[in-house]
């Protein structure tokens, strides 16, 4: 959570001692701790009391890698603010309200409004914590999906530690990130590798038997009955299946679907008709206009597991598909050829530098964003910038009568 810290340096980690000691101690280096996750209440006692007595009503909540348990000590914190239905207006028009009342607590810097965005949103830090935070107005969608993505990766005591490896690990290759691949679409991978080998169930028959819960013409019920799998394999085990799962997958020829824990072909996609009936509530969404078709003509498509017509992969273009796709053989040709000892600070030392457009591009409240922004250090009022002109053009005349 700390920006002081770069939980990329990974010198700083101790390899000492077999995989799961590494483990253990690399948990400790990257991931938000205890105290600091208790910490971030502040921030939201804060804001609830603000958004509170500006929209009455209004609730504030806390979706994605902190109530997921995926935090990294580098992550963002994502909220929602769930206004009553009674208050009607654009989004981008709370955002903006939102940012003007923002930056009247000295709690709140680095301030901006995101209008332009799909989801628009108010980025700001927040002072007490040094958290990163954003903030939208929009559908319950993205709390309802960490709710389901808590609950997985809780129903089994080595999904947590793995996924956290895999994110990490993700950041370190630089193809996680702003204008990459969504940690949240790598996250839905881990879980459908999972679900074949058994050790998680279809997001389908976790809906079945259950009351349904719509959210925006959707379905997110899901029944909180996980079984115990049968399947004891180790971390070790376990990641090592991940990668050479994904090393020669065919993501042009399938749909990734945690719904039905299955791979389909995109081609069933192209026609309704086509679809077996497990997609029915799809197939009425797109029939009545409420929703468009899945997108499948991208690099990978990985299906929503609530929103059928969501594909989560959408970002990664094909440059960057390549690019995944051969650090994942990078990372199988390590783990077939370095001892389980060995393999960990192998994996995560690596002298390949990535390419330029594939750095990550961390937060920079200065560079220009779309939508309202304000940049407080640099902001000069008219009377300031003419005089500032003056003092050039004395300056200017002074230095031609020096030569």
């Amino acid at each position: 959570m700390s920006y002081h810290t770069d939980i990329l340096d990974t010198t700083n980690v101790s390899f000492d001692g077999d995989f799961h000691t590494q483990i253990k101690h690399l948990m400790e280096y990257i991931r938000m701790s205890r105290d600091e996750v208790e910490r971030l209440q502040l921030l939201f006692n804060d804001l609830q009391e603000i958004f509170e007595n500006t929209w009455k009503g209004s609730k504030l909540e806390v979706f994605g890698s902190v109530v997921t348990g995926l935090a990294l000590r580098s992550s963002d914190v994502d909220c929602l603010v769930n206004l009553p239905p009674w208050l009607d207006m654009p989004r981008a028009d709370f955002v903006i309200e939102a940012r003007k009342i923002l930056q009247r607590n000295r709690k709140f810097q680095n301030i901006f409004a995101i209008t332009k965005a799909k989801v628009p949103i108010v980025q700001f830090t927040y002072v007490p914590t040094n958290t990163h935070c954003d903030v939208s107005f929009s559908t319950r969608a993205a709390v309802k999906n960490s709710k389901l993505l808590e609950y997985l990766i809780l129903s089994d005591e080595r999904i947590l530690t793995l996924m956290v490896l895999v994110k990490y690990w993700s950041k370190i290759q630089c193809f996680t990130g702003m204008n990459l691949m969504s940690s949240y679409s790598l996250t839905l991978l881990f879980l459908f590798y999972l679900q074949q080998k058994n050790i998680l169930p279809s997001i389908r028959s976790l809906q079945q038997n259950v009351t349904e819960d719509i959210e925006d013409n959707w379905n997110t019920a899901f029944s909180h009955s996980v079984s115990k799998s049968s399947n004891n394999d180790s971390l070790y085990t376990l990641f090592g299946g991940f990668l050479k799962y994904y090393e020669n997958f065919n993501f042009k020829k399938y749909v990734i679907s945690l719904y039905t824990g299955t791979l389909i072909d995109r081609e069933k996609f192209k026609s309704l008709e086509n679809l077996p009936e497990e997609f029915e509530l799809y197939k009425i969404n797109v029939t009545r206009n409420i929703c468009q078709p899945l997108r499948i003509d991208t690099m990978m498509c990985i299906q929503d597991p609530f929103n059928h017509s969501r594909n989560c992969g959408v970002s990664v273009h094909p440059k960057l598909a390549l690019r995944i796709i051969h650090l994942f053989s990078s990372a199988v040709k390590i783990y077939e050829s370095e001892t389980e000892a060995i393999f960990l600070k192998k994996l995560l030392h690596t002298n390949e530098k990535p390419l330029t457009e594939f750095r990550p591009t961390f937060r920079n409240f200065v560079a220009k964003k779309g939508g309202i922004q304000k940049n407080h250090k640099h902001q000069w009022n008219r009377g300031q910038l003419k005089q500032k002109g003056r003092k050039f053009k004395q300056q200017f005349k002074h230095n031609r009568n020096q030569r």
